[in-house]
């Protein structure tokens, strides 16, 4: 079973592309855990209708800690083999979850990771290539520090205790980069699976968040590679 983690807040507009990409899988035998996030529009209406419908979807509902808060919820409420992190206003292909598992399970990878589009506002769409990179020096200098275009081993996941720094942007950044620190296996399939959907007001899209809040993320990955001993190891990547 995989287990999707999608935190919500404030998704109204686009909740239920979202939630329709991840029913309409070919791949049926997975749960799917809502984060509410706080939101204070119709989000949570959205997915109570979901829940109600198919048991798969549970909705777990909190103050508003932020997307690393509410992802944190739902990886301490995990019940599949694997995990998957779909966020609220991305979608993504019905193959996406049949594909990656299988491949998963061919010789029990710790991670399986697939190629992605962006979406832009205006409607247009690029495909993004991921590299395949082994190595974990690779991985962290190279490698795409995105977290919802993989699957991982929950097992693995859980024994690594890497959470999502909450309080930051660029948390997709701290969380893959400690976390191809513990990798042992990642392997890849060819399909752009997932919709990175780029919205107007993303913040991400921000330059200057992006120049102010990536020093503390950096220093966050720099003092978790000391505290595990393996800092000295992969410097010169890092």
């Amino acid at each position: 079973m995989i287990t999707v983690i999608i935190p919500v807040y404030n998704a109204e507009d686009f909740l239920e592309e979202s939630l329709n990409s991840v029913l309409n899988q070919n791949f049926k035998d997975f749960e799917v855990i809502c984060v509410n996030d706080g939101s204070t529009d119709l989000s949570l209406g959205i997915l109570e209708g979901y829940a109600v419908s198919d048991s798969r979807f549970k909705i777990i509902t909190q103050e508003n800690q932020g997307l690393s808060g509410a992802r944190n919820t739902g990886i301490e409420h995990v019940q599949g083999d694997y995990v998957s992190f779909v966020d609220s206003d991305d979608y993504i292909e019905s193959e996406m979850f049949e594909c990656m598992y299988n491949k998963a399970k061919e010789n029990d990878y710790d991670v399986v990771e697939c190629n992605l589009h962006h979406e832009f506002p205006d409607g247009s769409i690029d495909t993004e290539e991921c590299e395949q990179y082994t190595d974990i020096g690779q991985l962290l200098m190279n490698g795409r520090n995105v977290v919802w275009n993989k699957i991982y081993k929950r097992e693995w996941l859980l024994a690594s205790g890497v959470t999502f720094p909450v309080g930051y942007i660029y948390e997709d950044l701290a969380f893959y980069s400690k976390l191809v620190a513990n990798i042992r296996s990642i392997a890849y399939v060819k399909p752009a699976f997932y919709y990175y959907v780029q919205r107007k007001d993303s913040i991400n899209r921000s330059q200057d968040l992006k120049t102010l809040n990536i020093i503390p993320v950096l220093q966050d990955v720099k003092d978790y590679y000391i505290k595990t001993g393996k800092y000295d190891i992969y410097k010169d990547e890092l």
